[in-house]
């Protein structure tokens, strides 16, 4: 079981509005798609224990379910949260809950690898000789602009340039794993991870988050487990992205955050061409 206190759950609360009984702006219907996604009843009955509103199941669920589907569920529901209030005053007004949000799943993630530190060690000190972005499988007119990004954010962490490096590197990430997907639409799009509108129809390409092109790229076979948590990490960087989030948050990116980021990039390109 996960380890979320009291007031851990007053911010995801803040966020999800589970005290209402609502869940974001699901109905009942795409509420059940939503978890589907990650192979979960939600109406069953092992969630009716504090009531049957989407709220009370949400409640039972991370009360009761462990620390690795708790994680997938909460990113992926703030995710969308980031989308449904990209450009309102209700995502200003919930910064500082969103952030604390993004804390506790981190938090949470951590618990369940007690071992996160020697795997970030080992996964530092891998050899990429080269980055091969000739052999990714995209459109051919972009490779010039991923090959342009990545010299840039590799010249950035020459330069000391730390949160430079932490865009450009999740933007590039982006690029590519978006440049796969469309050329592999059928693979992307018959995972059980597809981002889906609240209709439950799978989506555009262009409206997916980082999140879930990192999930089914994962899910399809592209890309490890080891690269899926350290590209995961790498977006979790990028979302500071916002100065006042940076501000709020007293993150200071320093040479291993970039260097963590830069290695997430070269690792998820190298399983990508099949060199890892």
């Amino acid at each position: 079981m996960n380890k979320l206190t009291e007031s851990d759950k007053r911010y995801l609360d803040d966020i999800l509005g589970m005290s209402s009984g609502y869940v974001l702006d699901f109905v009942n219907r795409t509420f059940k798609i939503f978890f589907q996604n990650f192979d979960i009843d939600i109406y069953s009955e092992k969630y009716k224990i504090y009531g049957e509103s989407k709220g009370k199941r949400m409640s039972a669920f991370l009360d009761t379910e462990e620390n690795t589907i708790v994680t997938q569920v909460l990113s992926a529901l703030l995710d969308l949260y980031e989308a449904l209030c990209d450009t309102s005053e209700t995502r200003t007004k919930n910064e500082n809950s969103l952030r604390k949000c993004r804390d506790i799943v981190s938090k949470l993630s951590g618990e369940e690898d007690k071992s996160s530190d020697s795997e970030e060690s080992k996964y530092l000190k891998q050899e990429f000789s080269t980055v091969n972005l000739d052999k990714l499988r995209v459109e051919q007119t972009l490779i010039p602009i991923l090959k342009s990004r990545f010299e840039e954010a590799t010249r950035a962490f020459e330069a000391k340039a730390y949160l430079a490096v932490i865009f450009m590197c999740g933007s590039t990430l982006e690029g590519v794993l978006l440049g796969v997907a469309y050329n592999s639409p059928k693979i992307f799009r018959g995972s059980k991870y597809a981002q889906k509108n609240n209709k439950g129809q799978i989506e555009d390409f262009n409206k997916w988050t980082l999140n879930n092109l990192i999930n089914v790229a994962t899910d399809v076979g592209l890309l490890k487990l080891d690269v899926k948590m350290f590209s995961h990490a790498l977006r979790e960087f990028r979302n500071y992205i916002h100065p006042y989030a940076e501000l709020k948050s007293e993150f200071s990116p320093d040479e291993h955050t970039a260097k963590l980021c830069l290695q997430a990039l070269k690792a998820a390109i190298a399983s990508l061409v099949g060199e890892r």
